[in-house]
């Protein structure tokens, strides 16, 4: 009987020491978290960064609007506002579209 308690202590000691110790003897998974950042750009077929803007995009020419591309906008966004302020008109010229 006395062995049988030996063998059961030593049992348990062995489980609670493997309890004890499981944090370590298993590998743990580390989750790599990783931000995209989106840049925004808004760009155009019809004219370079800082260029002039054609006279077909005009109050002179055609008076229509240049095909712009959007980039790396919020995918939240529901619209967006293109405030354009012409500084060398007489009197500042502002359109929203």
């Amino acid at each position: 009987m006395k062995k049988l308690v030996v063998v059961i202590l030593v049992v348990l000691v062995v489980v609670v020491l493997v309890l004890l110790s499981y944090p370590y003897i298993v590998p743990v998974q580390r989750l790599e978290v990783t931000r995209t950042v989106r840049v925004f750009k808004l760009s155009s077929t019809a004219f370079s960064d800082g260029g002039r803007i054609p006279e077909r995009y005009t109050c002179i020419g055609l008076d229509v609007s240049p095909p712009l591309i959007w980039e790396g906008y919020p995918l939240e966004a529901k619209s967006f506002t293109l405030i354009v302020e012409d500084v060398d008109a007489p009197g500042g010229v502002s359109h929203t579209g």
